[in-house]
């Protein structure tokens, strides 16, 4: 375990029915910030139409448009509503907004595999030992959780748009 810190890149990809697939990244880094970070060259494309299939790493101010992960006792985290298709965050041991994303995804073509590759979280981060994937429904509520394995292992069989959030 020498030499482990608390950053990490993952990623996230879904597969449609028809095999055409697509993906996220995320991690942390000790030099990230909330919001858009334009040394990591993250770019807001919440107005830029989904293309289907597509998972994004998403920022809302509040959870009245989508099911988001509430942070520090009901208050809002974001600073403005943001889709990612690379997202990084603080990084630390501490550093609660830094820990837990909010992916949404959409598609036509079910049903939807997701799949990951924890590798670099899990061979050179603290956050190996406690971290796992949840599915949720868009009611917020959440099925199995799947474990942050290193890799590329599949996560969930998605079968109809109403399992459309992973965090």
């Amino acid at each position: 375990m020498q030499g482990q810190s608390w950053e990490f890149i993952n990623k996230l990809y879904l597969i449609d029915a028809q095999g055409t697939t697509d993906s996220v990244l995320f991690g942390n880094n000790y030099s990230a910030t909330i919001g858009l970070d334009t040394e990591w060259n993250e770019q807001d494309i919440s107005n830029v139409p989904w293309n289907k299939p597509e998972i994004r790493s998403i920022h809302r101010t509040n959870d009245s448009v989508d099911c988001v992960f509430r942070y520090n006792f009901l208050i809002d985290l974001f600073p403005a509503n943001y889709d990612l298709k690379f997202d990084m965050r603080p990084s630390g041991p501490y550093v609660q907004e830094g820990t837990n994303f909010v992916f949404k995804l959409e598609a036509e073509h079910y049903p939807v595999e997701i799949y990951s590759d924890f590798s670099d979280m899990y061979e050179n981060s603290e956050y190996n030992s406690w971290t796992s994937i949840l599915l949720h429904k868009d009611t917020c509520g959440y099925n199995t959780p799947a474990l942050c394995l290193p890799g590329y292992n599949h996560l969930y069989t998605i079968t109809d748009s109403t399992e459309n959030y992973i965090t």
